[in-house]
């Protein structure tokens, strides 16, 4: 049984994510991915919706995705997260499992900077999906990676919350159901019109 690692913010979570998990599936890549947003990420100042609103939303997101398994491991943990902790549990829970760990591109050509990141490449091996064209040279982190080629995916949570801040619902980059969760929860500065919300 081969189970990956996926984390992040999701900050909100959109096709983009859907797009990178169903990758892993088909390619067979996986046989389970685990997704786990973050509490909060070592390597970010905040993030837009609380831990339990990116939990709710990554789970309708998925809801209909064989093979996906949402964990709230870090949420429940809280403070920051780290990734080296949450592997551990989950190795704890699925001891006969080769794991392995998902990242972009962008997040892997900081690897150097996460916490215990040599025991980290011990307990799983590393997939890369490229994003803005790069292919970051991983053999200096003493580790042979997967990078999933032909792959081409540049949606952005950041350009996402812009558009909602701006009173812009993007629905071809959102599961309908996260749209829905968004607009009655008011998040990002969205009202349930669809437009700002009223101060």
């Amino acid at each position: 049984m081969i189970r990956a690692l996926f984390g992040g913010s999701f900050d909100p979570v959109h096709r983009g994510h859907r797009h990178m998990v169903g990758e892993l599936l088909e390619r067979g890549l996986a046989d389970v991915v685990h997704v786990a947003p973050a509490w909060r990420s070592p390597f970010k100042d905040g993030t837009g919706a609380s831990p339990h609103h990116r939990l709710a939303m990554l789970r309708l997101a998925f809801a209909d995705l064989d093979g996906v398994t949402i964990e709230d491991l870090e949420v429940v943990r809280g403070g920051a997260s780290f990734t080296v902790d949450t592997l551990r549990a989950l190795r704890v829970q699925h001891p006969d499992a080769k794991w392995r760990l998902v990242l972009g591109a962008d997040a892997a050509s900081g690897l150097a900077d996460w916490r215990e990141v040599g025991e980290l490449l011990d307990m799983a091996d590393l997939i890369v999906f490229p994003r803005d064209g790069r292919q970051p040279n991983l053999a200096i982190y003493g580790t042979d990676a997967t990078v999933v080629e032909g792959f081409a995916d540049e949606e952005s949570s950041t350009d996402i919350r812009a558009a909602l801040e701006a009173g812009e619902v993007p629905e071809a980059r959102l599961s309908a159901g996260v749209v829905n969760y968004i607009r009655r929860h008011r998040l990002y500065g969205l009202g349930e019109s669809g437009g700002p919300a009223c101060p």
